[in-house]
């Protein structure tokens, strides 16, 4: 999956993740097994590790197998676990939502290889193996969500079809 994808789908694990008097806990990234062998993402050994209480760290290797442009899109959803209802949608051109997205994107790419200039004009994002390491996100720029049990998904598009993507279960307790 792309940066764009990953960073998205961090933004909505986190998103759900300023917390006053709540507890966290946020499960291992999964990439869609039907969609593990696609010609676009290999999120290899991407993962989600607690630091501390409230404080998850995101690091691992990923591979884009292609030069992905804006003829692919992001989109988040953030769906309750428990009534199935959708909570959250966004849906971009990849290389711009890259170079719009400010909460997550300028220190992922502080704690990876990642390119830069993806943040201003670098389009198509290119090909390549990618690491991230120990990415911690400030989750109090984040909205409070309610409490509750939240799938996050991460998609890559191409005219309406999902070409890969990966989700993590979002847990919000008192």
């Amino acid at each position: 999956m792309s940066l764009y994808n990953f960073s998205m789908g961090m933004f909505l694990i986190f998103a759900c993740a300023n917390v006053i008097a709540r507890e966290i806990k946020i499960e291992d990234l999964a990439s869609d097994p039907k969609l593990k062998d696609n010609d676009y993402i290999d999120f290899g050994t991407l993962r989600v590790t607690k630091v501390k209480k409230n404080y998850y760290s995101i690091s691992g290797n990923f591979e884009i197998k292609q030069n992905l442009g804006n003829e692919k899109k992001i989109l988040l959803e953030i769906k309750s676990k428990t009534t199935g209802s959708l909570i959250y949608k966004r849906e971009d051109l990849l290389c711009t939502f890259l170079q719009k997205e400010n909460l997550i994107i300028p220190g992922l790419i502080q704690k990876s290889n990642i390119p830069t200039d993806v943040m201003t004009d670098l389009c198509p994002f290119p090909s390549g193996d990618y690491w991230i390491k120990n990415y911690t996100i400030d989750e109090s720029k984040f909205l409070t969500a309610p409490i509750g049990n939240y799938n996050t998904k991460i998609s890559l598009l191409e005219r309406g079809k999902v070409l890969a993507s990966i989700s993590s279960n979002t847990y919000l307790t008192i």
